[in-house]
Order: structure tokens, then sequence, then C-alpha cells
């Protein structure tokens, strides 16, 4: 909203992507780098799936994935004029209380971050 102006930061959410750049104000010729947070922590080698919209409104959505580095910090190739959204899941074991009340066996957790190329 507006002219796009400002930052991103961690939020303390269990699961999140943090862009390290702007990019509605930053050069994007090198990519939008990303870290990917778990427990406010890095997440060495978590996968980051990308959902590339061209502009053309026939146009096919492109999906690929990228991976974190050692410091959770992922780059992810984007275009001009092309809108993103990426996200990246953790899968884990639920807490004794959610396996006993719902029955299940794995909880998945879900961090995305919707981005436009201008």
């Amino acid at each position: 909203v507006g002219n796009g102006a400002g930052a991103d930061r961690p939020r303390g959410l269990t699961t999140e992507i943090v862009a390290l750049a702007n990019p509605y104000t930053d050069d994007m010729g090198a990519g939008l780098s990303v870290q990917v947070l778990y427990n406010d922590a890095p997440r060495p080698g978590a996968q980051v799936e990308v959902f590339e919209r061209p502009p053309e409104d026939d146009a096919e959505v492109n999906v690929f994935t990228v991976l974190a580095d050692d410091n959770g910090v992922a780059n992810v190739p984007v275009q001009s004029g092309h809108e993103y959204l990426l996200d990246s899941v953790v899968l884990r074991e639920p807490s004794v209380e959610l396996a006993a009340s719902e029955g299940v066996i794995w909880e998945s957790l879900w961090a995305a971050l919707t981005f436009q190329v201008p």
C-alpha cells in the first residue's frame, strides 16, 4: 500500500519468511534474499516453494523451489512485473495433547510471503 517504503523484520511467529530487501524499492537484479526462521532461529536447508505469476492475464504460474543455506537464507530469482508467493513448511511431531485430542501423528506449520516486483 502506498509507496512501498519500509523493511521486513521477524515478528516472533513460530515459523516465518523474512524478506532481507525491499522488492518495491531495492535493486532486484540479483534476486530477493529471504530468511526462513523456526522458533526465532534460522532454518538451515529449508525448502522455499516459489509461485511466480507473470503480468499477462492468461500466463501460467511458474512453480519452483530454492533451498536455504546454513543461515536459513535463500535467494529467489525474480523478474520485473511478476507477482510472487513464497511458502515454507515445517513438519513436526505434535504435542502430546494435540496428538491425543485430534488423533494426529504430525503437524504442519506454514510460512508465506507475497510481493510483486515493479
